[in-house]
Parts: C-alpha cells; sequence; structure tokens
C-alpha cells in the first residue's frame, strides 16, 4: 500500500519516519530502502538520526532512477540504462549519415533549422539539437506514460508509447484544433532509432556492434520498456521510504503505484497548507483513505493556459501565486489506486511576525484574526521576518554577518542557522573576505562552510579548452599556453612548480616568443628552446646555415627543472597539434584511445592528490563520455570532429556540478537554493533575492512538443518549481525568516529589485492585517558604513565607520603607506625615481606601497606580435644609431641592433625592415643638426655618475646614467639627448635631475664657484636649449628637499607635472576629464578603474581652484630654473 505522509515542516515528518523506519528494520543486514532527492536532505536526515537514534550504519540510500532501473532489471548486471549521452552519440551518426542527405517533405523543418542561412550544418550547432533531441525523447517517455490519468480526464490514457510505436505511427501532441507541426519530424526520427517499422532499428545495429566490440554482453534499456517487460514483477522485497520529494516525472508515480499494490512505500512530503481536510474535525492529525477521500482531492481538468482552475476566490495569496506545483503533487500521489493518507498538522501559536504568516498560509487565511493572540503576544515588534537592500554583495554579507552575531549572543547556534541563496557563485568571494577577516585562532572568527562547487567552469574543462584552441589554431600562442600551465590541474598532472610561471613570462618576453613558424623562418617557440639548451652547453652566440642563437641566461634559466618542465610543455603541445588534424576517424582503431592518452597527460590528477576531488570525479566523467564516443563508430560514423568531440567533453563537465562539504559540519551553512532540498532551520537568510536571477525566466525550448500541446498535470516551469520551493522554504523556519538583496548597481548607477516572491510578501502581509506588519519594512544598507558601532562585529567595519566619522573629508590626500610599518628611507635612488615622483607624486607612492596588476603590459595576453617597437625600444634604437653616426663607426649593425636581430625584437618581415630604416633615417636627420651645433666635442655616452647626499643624519645616494655629456671648463657642462620629436619643459626634467647630480658630485662643491650648466633636447626638429646657472651647495639643497617631499613627507597628492601648464583647468571637473583624456596623465595608469579622482586625488571639489594653484606652486619651485623660463 502506499502511505502518504504530508505536514507542513519537514522537521514534524522525519520523527515519525525515523521511528517507520526502526520497526520494519528487523535485521541489520537488510535495511529499507530510503529514497532522497537530494543529498544534502540525506545529510540533513542523518543528523536527525543520530541525534534522537545514535550511531547509523547501513541504512541503504539511493536515488529514484537507480532504485527502479534495479527492482525493474532485477539486479541484472549485464542490463544498462539508456542515458542521453548513449542516445546522443547513436542520433548524431544517424544526423551525420544519411539523415540529413534525404531531402525529403519530412524532415524538410529540421534541413531549415540546422541548415541555417548558410546552407552548412555546424557541428557545434547540430551536438546541441542532438542532446536536446536525444533528452527529450527519453522525457517525453516518462513524463506521458499509460495509465496515468483516467480516460475521462484525457483521451492519451494510452500514452505516447502506444502511438509511437511500431506499424502504428500515429499524432500524440497534434490534435485537430492544435496541431503540433515538428511531431512528425521526430516521430520520424523516434521510430529510425528505437524500432524502424519493423525493420532492425538503429540502436539494435549499434549495441551489436558494441557488444561485438567490447566482447561484453550488455543490453541497453529505457526504463518504460523494462517496465513493459516486467509483468509488475518487481525486485524489491523490502519496504520503501521517500523522504522530501516535492514532484517527479509522471512516469515515476505510475510505476511507484504499481509497486505499491505489492509492497509498503511510504512516502514523506512536505505541504505548506491544510489544503484538503478543513472538514475534518481531528485536531492535529488528519487521515483518511482512498474510499473516504474528501472532495478537493481530486484532479481537476487543466486549462491549456498557465491559469489554474477551480481556485477558490479566497485563496490565500501566497498560495494562489507558489502553491500550484505543491497542489498538483499532492492530487497526483492521490490518483493511487489505494492509500492511507495522513497530515500532522505543526502546534504553533502566531506569536511573531513569521509565525503570524506561516498561519495564514496553513489555514489558507488572507486576514489576520487578531483574537487569536493572547495578551500582548504577537503585537511588540520583532525581526523574526525581515528584509535588507544593500548595495552591494560585499555590504549585503556583511549585513549577514551583523545578525548572524546577534543571533549568537542571544544563545542561538550557528547548526541552527542556514544561508541559502540562488546565486551563491556571487556572494563566495564577500563570504571569503568578511567570514575570514577574523584569523582562526580568534574569538571573534565565525566558522563557515559552502556546501556546494562553484557553478563556473571546472579547472579540466579549461584546460581542454584550453588544448583545443591550441589544436583548432595549429600553433602555441601566449594567451593559450599561460592559461594552460597557469591551470592547477596542469600543473599538478606535469608537476608544474607554480613558481616556475612568472620565469617563464620572463623568457618569452626576453626572448621576444610570438610567432608560430611559417616559411619566413623558424617557429619563435622552437627559437627560445634552443637559447634555453644552448645556454647549458655554451655562453657564446651559434649561428647555423639558416638562423643564429644568442644563448639565453638569467638565474632562473639556471634551474634545470624549470627549464626541462617548459620544454616538456612545448614539446608536448607540439605532438597535440599534430594529432589527428581533421577529427576521430574510424579507420584509425585506437584513435580514440590514443586521444585519451593525450588528454591525460595534462589533466589526470595523481592518485594521492587530496586537492582536487571534485576535478576527479569531473576527469571520471569525462573519461567516460570520450569512450561512449567509439558508440558513433558504433552506429556507423566514419569520423568524429573535434567540434563534437570538444562539446562531448563540454557537456560531460558541466553535468559534473556538485559538493562534499556537509551541513552543519564546519559552522555557519552556506549552500544553494535549489528544488526538493528545503532544509529546516531556527534561522534561514535568504540572499541574493534579486529579481534578475530569482525565481527565473520562463524559457520555452523551441523543440520540445510538450509545450506545444495542452498541457499535463505535474508539467511544471522552473518558476513554479522555485516559487513552491521558496515557499516550503519559508514555512521551515521556526524562529526568523530573513531575506536579502542587492539593490544597487555600483558600475552602472542602476537601481535593481528585489524577486517577484518579495513582491508578492510584502503585498500579502501589508493587506493581511498582521499587527506586526511594519516590520518588514525593507532596511536599506548604505554604502559608507554608517551603521551604530553595535551593529559592527569586524575589524574592517569599524575601520570604515571609523574613517568615515573622524577623517570627515574623504578629499584628503590618501595614506597609503602600511599602518604599523616604520618609515624605512632608501640608501640608493636613481634620478628616474626622482622623475617619476614629479610625473605624479599620487602614482609614485602608490607604487611603492601597493602593487596593482599590469593592464598596460601583461605579456599572456598578447596574441599577436605588435608591429611597431615600444615607446622605450625607440627611443634606446634612436639613441644607438645617432651614437653610432656621431662616432664615425659606420662598420655595420650597432651592438643593439645586432643583440635584437639575434634575439628577434625587431618586428617580423617587412615590418621589422621599415622600423630599422626608419629609425635609421630619423638618426641621421637628427645627427646633422647636433653637428650643426657648437655643445658636441668632446662628448661622452652613456657615462654613469652618482652623488652622495646628506638629509639629517640619512646618507644616500643619488645614480644616473647620462645619454651625451661635454664639460668645457671646470665650471662649464654640456649634456643633451635625443629624441623624436620637439618636446615640452617637462621632458627637460631628467636632464635637469641629471644637471643638479652633476653640480652636487663636483669636486670642488665646497666653494662658491658658480656652475654654468646648458641642456640640449635635440630632434628632427631645432634643438631645444635651457641654461641656468647653481653653486653646488644649492644643486644639493635641491636635491635633499626633493628627496624630503618624496620620501619623507610622502607628499602624494595627484598633481602631474603633464597638467601643470593646461591653461582650461579652472574646476575639479576640468581636472578630472583631463586626467582621465586620451593622452592624459592616466591614459594607461593600471589603478585608473580603482581609484577615483574624487576620492583619492587629495583635491576638495569646492575648494579645487585654490589647492590646484598651490600645489602646482609647491611642485615647481623645486624645478623653478628650468619652469620659470630663464632659458639661455
Amino acid at each position: 500500500m502506499l502511505h502518504l505522509n504530508f505536514a507542513l515542516n519537514l522537521t514534524n515528518l522525519v520523527d515519525q519516519m525515523i521511528d517507520e523506519i526502526s520497526w520494519c528494520w528487523e535485521n541489520p543486514f537488510e535495511a529499507p530502502m530510503v529514497i532522497f532527492p537530494d543529498p544534502k536532505l540525506e545529510q540533513w536526515f542523518r543528523l536527525r538520526w543520530v541525534q534522537k537514534k545514535g550511531v547509523i550504519a547501513n541504512l541503504e540510500v539511493t536515488t529514484i532512477d537507480k532504485f527502479l532501473f534495479r527492482v525493474l532489471s532485477h539486479g541484472d548486471s549485464s542490463k544498462q540504462k539508456i542515458s542521453t549521452d548513449i542516445l546522443r552519440n547513436v542520433l548524431l551518426a544517424y544526423l551525420k549519415g544519411n539523415a540529413l542527405k534525404q531531402n525529403t517533405p519530412i524532415l524538410r523543418e529540421l534541413h531549415s533549422y540546422l541548415d541555417g542561412e548558410t546552407g552548412e550544418i555546424d557541428d557545434a550547432k547540430l551536438f546541441d539539437f542532438a542532446n536536446t533531441l536525444a533528452g527529450l525523447f527519453l522525457e517525453y517517455e516518462t513524463s506521458r506514460p499509460g495509465n496515468f490519468i483516467s480516460p475521462l480526464q484525457s483521451d492519451h490514457h494510452e500514452g505516447l508509447l502506444a502511438y509511437w510505436k511500431q506499424g502504428d505511427l500515429r499524432d500524440f501532441f497534434s490534435t485537430k484544433d492544435r496541431p503540433v507541426p515538428k511531431e512528425k519530424w521526430q516521430r520520424h526520427i523516434y521510430a529510425k532509432l528505437f524500432h524502424n517499422d519493423g525493420g532492425e532499428s538503429l540502436l539494435t545495429k549499434t549495441f551489436k556492434a558494441t557488444v561485438k566490440r567490447t566482447n561484453q554482453e550488455t543490453e541497453f534499456l529505457t526504463l518504460p520498456y523494462l517496465f513493459s517487460q516486467c509483468n509488475n514483477n518487481f525486485d524489491c522485497d523490502r519496504p520503501i521510504f521517500i523522504f522530501g520529494l516535492s514532484g517527479m516525472g509522471q512516469f515515476y508515480r505510475v510505476i511507484l503505484q504499481e509497486i505499491a499494490n505489492q509492497k509498503e512505500v511510504y512516502a514523506y512530503i512536505q505541504n505548506p497548507c491544510m489544503e484538503f481536510w478543513e472538514d475534518i474535525d481531528v485536531k492535529h492529525v488528519k487521515h483518511w483513505n482512498k474510499s473516504n477521500a474528501p472532495a478537493g482531492i481530486a484532479l481537476p481538468k487543466t486549462a491549456d493556459d498557465d491559469a489554474e482552475q477551480n481556485l477558490d476566490e479566497n485563496e490565500n495569496l501566497l498560495l494562489k501565486n507558489w502553491g500550484r506545483t505543491g497542489r498538483e503533487n499532492i492530487r497526483l500521489w492521490c490518483l493511487s489506486s489505494d492509500y492511507t493518507f495522513d497530515f500532522v498538522d505543526a502546534d504553533f501559536c502566531p506569536d511573531t511576525l513569521l509565525h503570524q504568516v506561516q498561519y495564514l498560509v496553513a489555514h489558507r487565511k488572507n486576514v489576520f484574526d487578531a483574537d487569536l493572540l493572547q495578551d500582548n503576544a504577537g503585537k511588540a515588534a520583532d525581526h523574526t521576518l525581515s528584509l535588507t537592500a544593500a548595495p552591494s554583495a560585499l555590504r549585503e554579507i556583511e549585513a549577514l554577518h551583523t545578525e548572524v552575531c546577534q543571533l549568537l549572543q542571544s544563545g542561538t547556534r550557528l547548526d541552527e542557522m542556514v544561508v541559502v541563496s540562488p546565486n551563491l557563485d556571487q556572494y563566495r568571494t564577500p563570504i571569503e573576505q568578511v567570514f575570514n577577516a577574523a584569523k582562526k585562532d580568534s574569538p571573534f572568527y565565525i566558522p563557515f562552510t559552502i556546501t556546494d562547487y562553484p557553478e563556473k567552469d571546472s579547472l579540466i574543462e579549461n584546460a581542454i579548452n584550453n588544448l583545443f584552441e591550441i589544436h583548432q589554431q595549429g600553433y602555441i600562442s601566449r594567451p593559450a599556453f599561460f592559461s594552460l600551465v597557469k591551470n592547477p590541474v596542469v600543473q599538478s598532472s606535469l608537476s608544474i612548480n607554480p613558481d616556475y610561471i612568472s620565469a617563464w613570462e620572463q623568457w618569452i618576453v626576453n626572448m621576444n616568443v610570438f610567432r608560430h613558424g611559417g616559411k619566413i623562418r623558424e617557429d619563435d617557440w622552437e627559437h627560445c628552446v634552443n637559447q634555453l639548451l644552448l645556454s647549458q652547453v655554451s655562453a657564446s652566440p651559434f649561428r647555423s646555415e639558416s638562423d643564429g642563437y644568442v644563448p639565453y641566461s638569467d638565474i632562473e634559466s639556471g634551474n634545470s627543472d624549470s627549464v626541462q618542465k617548459f620544454i616538456d610543455c612545448i614539446d608536448g603541445l607540439r605532438k597535440w597539434i599534430a594529432f589527428a588534424r581533421e577529427g576521430l576517424d574510424v579507420s584509425d582503431k585506437n584513435g580514440i584511445q590514443q586521444f585519451e592518452k593525450m588528454l591525460s597527460h595534462w589533466v589526470s590528477i595523481p592518485a594521492n592528490e587530496d586537492e582536487f576531488i571534485n576535478e576527479k570525479s569531473i576527469w571520471h566523467k569525462v573519461q567516460n563520455a570520450i569512450d561512449l564516443l567509439n558508440i558513433q563508430f558504433d552506429a556507423g560514423a566514419e569520423y568524429i570532429s573535434w567540434k563534437i568531440v570538444q562539446q562531448t567533453i563540454q557537456c560531460a563537465c558541466k553535468n559534473s556540478r556538485g559538493g562534499n562539504n556537509r551541513l552543519f559540519s564546519g559552522g555557519l551553512t552556506f549552500m544553494k537554493f535549489s528544488v526538493n532540498r528545503t532544509i529546516p532551520a531556527k534561522h534561514i537568510f535568504f540572499i541574493g533575492a534579486n529579481a534578475s536571477v530569482f525565481p527565473g525566466r520562463k524559457r520555452q525550448n523551441t523543440i520540445d512538443l510538450r509545450s506545444q500541446a495542452a498541457r499535463w498535470p505535474g508539467d511544471d516551469s522552473v518558476i513554479d518549481r522555485n516559487c513552491y520551493t521558496f515557499l516550503c522554504q519559508l514555512m521551515s523556519a521556526t524562529e526568523g525568516f530573513h531575506i536579502s538583496y542587492i539593490n544597487r548597481n555600483l558600475q552602472k548607477d542602476e537601481e535593481l529589485f528585489p524577486a517577484s516572491v518579495v513582491r508578492d510578501l510584502q503585498f500579502f502581509i501589508a493587506s493581511s492585517g498582521v499587527p506586526g506588519a511594519k516590520e518588514f519594512d525593507e532596511k536599506k544598507i548604505p554604502l559608507d558604513e554608517t551603521r551604530p558601532a553595535d551593529e559592527l562585529f569586524t575589524q574592517r567595519s569599524l575601520r570604515n565607520r571609523k574613517s568615515l566619522h573622524i577623517d570627515g573629508n574623504v578629499n584628503n590626500p590618501p595614506k597609503i603607506e602600511i599602518e604599523g610599518k616604520p618609515i624605512i628611507l632608501p640608501d640608493k635612488v636613481t634620478v628616474r625615481e626622482l622623475k617619476l615622483f614629479f610625473d605624479d607624486p599620487f602614482r609614485f607612492q602608490l607604487a611603492k606601497s601597493v602593487r596593482l596588476p599590469s593592464i598596460e603590459e601583461n605579456p599572456e595576453k598578447e596574441l599577436f606580435e605588435p608591429i611597431d617597437l615600444k615607446a622605450y625600444d625607440k627611443s634606446k634604437l634612436l639613441k644607438e644609431f645617432v651614437h653610432s653616426i656621431l662616432s664615425e663607426d659606420f662598420s655595420g649593425y650597432t651592438k643593439t641592433e645586432q643583440e635584437w636581430i639575434l634575439k628577434r625584437k625587431f618586428p617580423n618581415g617587412i615590418f621589422g625592415e621599415m622600423v630599422q630604416q626608419k629609425y635609421n633615417d630619423l638618426a641621421m636627420d637628427v645627427s646633422q643638426k647636433i653637428q650643426s651645433g657648437d655643445f658636441l666635442i668632446p662628448a661622452t655616452y652613456q657615462e654613469k655618475r652618482e652623488a652622495i647626499l646628506n638629509n639629517g643624519a640619512h646618507l644616500w645616494t643619488l645614480t644616473t646614467t647620462l645619454d651625451w655629456y661635454s664639460q668645457l671648463d671646470e665650471h662649464k657642462h654640456i649634456l643633451f639627448t635625443v629624441k623624436k620629436n620637439g618636446g615640452s619643459t617637462a621632458d627637460f626634467v631628467k636632464m635637469y635631475l641629471d644637471a643638479l647630480l652633476m653640480a652636487a658630485s663636483s669636486s670642488t662643491k665646497d666653494t662658491a664657484e658658480t656652475f654654468i650648466l646648458r641642456i640640449y633636447l635635440c630632434s628632427s626638429d631645432s634643438p631645444q636649449e635651457i641654461s641656468f646657472a647653481i653653486l653646488p651647495t644649492d644643486a644639493s639643497q635641491l636635491l635633499e628637499e626633493m628627496f624630503d617631499r618624496a620620501f619623507i613627507q610622502k607628499y602624494g597628492k595627484c598633481a602631474p607635472l603633464q597638467l601643470f601648464d593646461e591653461p582650461q583647468i579652472l574646476s575639479f571637473a576640468d581636472y578630472r576629464n583631463k586626467l582621465t583624456s586620451q593622452n592624459g596623465p592616466w591614459e594607461y595608469f593600471d589603478g585608473k578603474n580603482l581609484f577615483a579622482p574624487e576620492k583619492f586625488s587629495g583635491f576638495s571639489i569646492d575648494n579645487f581652484k585654490e589647492e590646484w594653484i598651490t600645489a602646482i606652486k609647491e611642485q615647481t619651485q623645486l624645478l623653478a630654473p628650468i619652469w620659470s623660463g630663464e632659458n639661455g
């Protein structure tokens, strides 16, 4: 018999089920069969069992599919269930074979769908179609079974198989009033696969070939076929218990009802209202049999649209909007030929807002009766049902952390709380930031566990996608290579030390590795490998007939293991590229095995590696999917394209989501919201209740015939199932239900809205007359930390509040130094560092304290080789050419040019030749202008100089490398450099600092002799000159003041030298626009999206003009000789 047991809350059912199992469990070696719809629900059940009975052992737990296949197949291991994966591979072979070559009228619509506008079938689209259709065929059989509904309620009581059966093909979904055109070609394909109108079906042929290939007698079957062949002879001699299964396919109900005619089947299911038994006068327990069931339990005819029939006009609004799935579930269970029905009512007083709402739902009321309250119970303010809106996920989790801490203070335990989210991945980082802020040994640390793995692509999937990208390109690219070798699974498989990767990045940059080879010259990656190998045996360049090599050597290249791993990766990828360029061919008997072996080289995790438990299970799924590719050859396919192979593996990876953390075992539990996963708790937090993610969107599969035909009871949409599960979760909270969502998109500055269920709940509470309705008003969390101090439980929150309330002005110059660390003054400073300080003090100070990820030059992201040199390389090349001309060295290539040719630093082919010719011509032009001046002879090139300076008790050394330098006499010095085009005053800063160093380092600096310094900037235009005179002591004093300002005072306002000559900067808006504009100081700043000028510039918006003038004056007084216009 079927024993149906319902309650408002699973807590009210679990003890009843535990007692029933204990009574039935007579033999300790033959446990009753228990079916759970979700592993997390099983974990909760086991915890309850341990709390009530103690240790639990040998409980036999399974899923509904595994249980039914076992009882129908009588445990015959030679029988296997036809899965979507198996059917998809057969379908692909059929569609890639003769099916799509037939342009018959019945397949014309299929051709138009797959061919599209191009007339060619894309394999990725074909895979998606085959995968969807295979799943639909199996779902049709289980969702449209026979004997499901009586003939009075439906014309299709025989089920789909009776209409699409051998020798009698008829329309099942189509009717005269509602034709479904797609049914004809789907029925045609189904017939070819399963019975072929009396001939040998494609599945039969395929499975015969599979048996021959594997030498294993295996019979592949579907559950409906097994059921039709078993003649109600079920291999089950123990009671069956089903717990928490709120919905399932119609076929499963049919077969369970048949099993219940012979065995005892107990179903324990949550039902959030007392729907059909209000006329039964039993206080807490409602009970009836099939023979005396209430009239309301009968299944009404269902409308074709989404509207529900037979609903009372005064029906509870929440049940009306959210309860359809539950109503139909109960009525479908009660279609059984014989059953007992038990309902256990919850005995609670509506003393809080949450309990009042639960009471109204349970009793199907819309208006609360205040007479139910005793004395002042339920009239005082409470926070049992709350709604919080936060401007970001981080602020939402901070608010959650506060509520958890307050509950802990009141005596609630962590295992009495659970956090649920429909979009848990969005909150993983904020959860780590907030809950891991305190050290684990700190008394303020709150342990937590996230039970589900991220929904993002797995590491194995990412690695395999990288491999397919490389194989499809036919060459190794920088992005694909580094994405692959940075993958933790690949590093584990190949035993690559993660510390090696930074060295490898440096190698490819220094050896200019871009190209993948070709007719022009050798592959850059091969050239890189040869340079590394050559450095192991020689330090001298090597030139062959076709090419030349410079041994590459640095500190990291001395690590032979790192070099060997790098070379092995390149060699392995070359073999991978060369493997099966067109796809897997049926003629290659070992092709699939070889393919799996090559993949396993990169992604097979060592057995003793415990870090990648989920990835190991994914790899097993991938291996199984690869093995099933053989079925396409068994079905007659001649080859399998790489697109289909890649899609097959991606599908296997995406079907392997899960989690391994247990409920309540590691502290506060965070888990993903899921249908059939309703976990009771004292306090339930529902985070991420945004309309964009919950309860979902109405999506229609265009080839699903069920969506185009009349609806059957139990055909639930994703929205219906999610709404009903949310209702069940609301009814499962005993002391508090707390909802929160994000109300702002800070990046786009737009408002976000809560889910429809939140608005439904708000409207229901507002109109119900419950005393505490105002307590459900939305509580808004501000972006800045303005909450009272007694609501803050993390150092981060306290710091943010202190910063806001004490500092007062958010536009104060930012203190970039790390708190608690003493100021350490440098012993050696370069002129280039001082120049960077004048370029932008803010960025200079930031770079000393914070390492920003570079967005300007990331060698991993550079896919294509540039056709020109970088600015620094251009400047260096121009100087080398000019020096060669001025020194009258015309013997051949310059030293830098020779080195760059061997290291392939010039762009490839004609582009490299153009760069060399361009800068050679420019150097000739600049040299002629230099030679026509009076400041050349004699001149040194790239001379290094230094000066020892003193700031108080701290001695420090200033160093530089002079471009060209001439000394006319003891006190007259000339410095010059070359540039492509004429520059501004800011371009003289480096040479000005060089000149101060020359004066400060003079051997006669203790005298009162004045130094005359002339600075020239030479370009294709006329040379620009600045001359000034200065005492050595004054030069030293200026440099020491610069040091003090940059390193001791740590001046950090955003005052770029480039903007000092801009007359249009009259307001903060002008300043911000110039700062971030094209060719502005922040155009290539890596942190421009992280540091808003309004907050970090150090200038206030209201008093900007005065502060800006002061900043210019303070900075330029240190550059007075070149900024005051004292030109010669």
